[in-house]
C-alpha cells in the first residue's frame, strides 16, 4: 500500500485505525454469504465467501466509491500447454482523511472446460471471475471489509475495551485474590484480545455477582 496524494497525521491516523476496526467487526449477514461447491477448504466444507454487491454496499457507506485499475492479466498454461488458470493483477485506489491511497493485489481464477472435453466452456466468464475475486481480496485486504469471511480479523481490542475491563475488575474486593491477577492481565499487551475480551467480560461480571450475593 502507497500514499498517492496526501499527508499523514497523528490525528488522521487515528481515524483510519478507528474506521478500519469497525469495518473489520462488521458481521456479514448470512443471506450475503455464499458458497463455492466445487472449492473446498481442508475440512471438506465448501469456501463461502461475499456477495459482491455486500461488499460494494459496505464500501460506499464507510470509504466511498473507490477507483480499480486492471494492470495486467496474464494466461497460465501448465506443462502440456493446456490453459488452467486467469490471473490478475489488479490496484485499488481510495480516498480516505484527505490521502488518496494505492494497493495492489494478485488472484487467480481456474478455467473451466466442457464435461469430457478440451472445449473451455467460457473463456469471458472466467476472465471476469479472476477479476471480481481479486477486487474482492484487494477490498478485504486494504479495507478489511468482510474480514469475517477470508478470516482477517483484527486481534486487537480498543483502549475503551480495555478501560471498560479494568473498571469491572476494580469493583472487586481487594482481597479477592483474582483481582490483581486480572487486572496484570488486562495490562500486558495483546493478552486481551478480539477472540477473548466477550468471555473476560463475562467473567469478571460473575465473580462480581458472587460478591454481591454474599
Amino acid at each position: 500500500m502507497q500514499i498517492l496524494s496526501g499527508s499523514l497525521t497523528k490525528e488522521k491516523l487515528e481515524a483510519i485505525n478507528k474506521r478500519h476496526l469497525e469495518v473489520s467487526r462488521l458481521i456479514t449477514p448470512r443471506e450475503y454469504i455464499e458458497k463455492d461447491d466445487w472449492r473446498r477448504d481442508r475440512n471438506g466444507n465448501p469456501i463461502e465467501y461475499p456477495a459482491t454487491n455486500y461488499m460494494r454496499s459496505v464500501c460506499r457507506t464507510y470509504y466511498g466509491v473507490p477507483g480499480w485499475l486492471i494492470l495486467n492479466s496474464r494466461e497460465i498454461y501448465n506443462h502440456n500447454d493446456k490453459l488452467v488458470a486467469i490471473t490478475v493483477h489488479g490496484q485499488l485506489v481510495w480516498l480516505e482523511e484527505e490521502i488518496t491511497y494505492a494497493g495492489d493485489m494478485v488472484a487467480s481464477h481456474q478455467v473451466q472446460y466442457k464435461k469430457n472435453s478440451e472445449e473451455i466452456l467460457d473463456l469471458g466468464n472466467d476472465t471476469k471471475a479472476a477479476n471480481t475475486d481479486c477486487w474482492k481480496k484487494a477490498l478485504n485486504f486494504h479495507l478489511n471489509i468482510c474480514d469475517d469471511i477470508y478470516r482477517w480479523e483484527d486481534p486487537l481490542v480498543t483502549k475503551s475495551e480495555l478501560e471498560e475491563l479494568k473498571d469491572l475488575a476494580n469493583k472487586l474486593d481487594n482481597k479477592n485474590p483474582e483481582k490483581e491477577k486480572i487486572l496484570l492481565k488486562i495490562d500486558t499487551p495483546y493478552y486481551v484480545n478480539n477472540a477473548n475480551f466477550k468471555i473476560s467480560k463475562e467473567y469478571i461480571e460473575t465473580l462480581i455477582e458472587r460478591k454481591n450475593k454474599k
